[in-house]
């Protein structure tokens, strides 16, 4: 009787041993898996820039089609929601125009921390500051045109895609959000 009890007993904690390691296996393999994700930090701004304001576009920029550019301007957070580090090592971008097409424009990383490759720490988030240039044929007169003119080339809602391929080879696509009546929760809790 003592013999089957202590059997039983040991076949019990072999089992609860093996299921927990079963689900502690589980759970880090779902954590040091790669999870990033892309929120914006608040509304897409643009306008249609001239030579003299920023010639980038121009001097560094060829489209066929494009006389002049609007250059929007836009914060990231790239979040790495992964137990184990990652690394960002290409970027592109997209906006939704008037009929909800995706566009791809040029990515200019505008300030030091946006220059790829980005290294991700576990569990961390970068701010990215990115500046678009979208390929336009007429310009507005004034500067308010200009500004007016950026906007309405854009859908009602500001959407943005972008694409980054991480330096496993696997690519994330999100498509955001960055509108000025939206107020992102990353925003809020800062």
């Amino acid at each position: 009787m003592f013999g089957e009890l202590e059997s039983l007993v040991s076949l019990i904690c072999s089992v609860v041993a093996l299921g927990s390691t079963c689900y502690f296996w589980l759970v880090r393999n779902n954590r040091e898996r790669q999870n990033l994700q892309i929120h914006a930090l608040g509304a897409l701004n643009g306008r249609m820039v001239l030579f003299q304001e920023d010639s980038y576009p121009y001097d560094n920029l060829v489209h066929p089609e494009a006389e002049y550019w609007i250059r929007y301007e836009v914060a990231v957070v790239v979040v790495n929601n992964s137990a184990l580090p990652n690394a960002v090592l290409e970027l592109h971008t997209w906006l939704a125009n008037q009929s909800l097409e995706w566009q791809p424009v040029h990515c200019r990383h505008t300030t030091e921390d946006s220059r790829l490759p980005i290294n991700l720490a576990p569990s961390s988030t970068t701010r990215l500051d990115l500046t678009l240039y979208m390929p336009v044929s007429e310009r507005g007169s004034t500067y308010q045109d200009r500004a007016d003119q950026a906007m309405s080339a854009l859908g009602s809602e500001r959407r943005i895609r972008l694409q980054v391929q991480t330096i496993s080879g696997r690519s994330f696509r999100f498509d955001i959000l960055a509108d000025a009546q939206r107020v992102d929760p990353l925003l809020r809790a800062a």
